[in-house]
């Protein structure tokens, strides 16, 4: 079970998943706010929840990322880090997404006003790996939700990515970026 950490940072955090009768194998990444307590070793109440949904997948491989690597078990926690983001952590996130078969963005409701740019910033990264999907319904906010919050049976939704320039914010307005997911009509995330 490897992951890519330092010790205030996870980059990666995958998992095998076995499948080796798998008819061809199907890799799912999601990206969440912030690692908390999941290692190489040990599983924390998030990843074991991604996992489950990664296995209705028929997943054989799973990789968590995050919008930021400094490692807390609150959010609240990142405004302690220097650098919360991480060298080399969009890297991470668009070479995950590259490799991915499906990619699931579950962050739940950034922190501050940063967060939300950081948001727009990684869903952006993620979108151009291909389409991106959220469990379940979305926060009132418009983010994808936290897999904690949500039924355990929680389905895949296809999200659109709504930028919004920093004008378009100002005036309260948001312009519209497409994505492949927006031909489709679906629901979108606004950021």
């Amino acid at each position: 079970m490897p992951a890519r950490r330092t010790p205030d940072y996870r980059y990666t955090l995958e998992r095998d998943l076995g499948g080796l009768l798998a008819p061809r194998p199907k890799h799912v990444l999601v990206c969440g706010l912030n690692p908390s307590t999941a290692d190489a070793e040990r599983d924390d109440p998030t990843s074991r929840r991604v996992i489950g949904f990664a296995r209705r997948e028929e997943a054989t491989r799973l990789t968590m990322v995050n919008l930021y690597a400094a490692r807390t078990t609150d959010p609240k926690g990142l405004k302690d880090f220097d650098d919360p983001v991480g060298a080399g952590n969009d890297a991470a996130i668009a070479g995950a997404a590259n490799d991915a078969d499906l990619i699931i963005a579950a962050w739940g409701r950034p922190p501050d006003k940063a967060g939300r740019a950081r948001a727009r910033r990684v869903l952006n990264l993620l979108t151009a790996a291909g389409n991106v999907y959220r469990l379940g319904p979305a926060t009132k906010e418009g983010h994808p939700p936290h897999p904690l919050y949500l039924p355990k049976s929680g389905k895949r939704t296809p999200i659109e990515l709504h930028a919004a320039s920093t004008a378009d914010n100002a005036s309260g307005g948001r312009r519209v970026a497409k994505s492949r997911a927006s031909a489709c009509g679906h629901a979108p995330v606004h950021l």
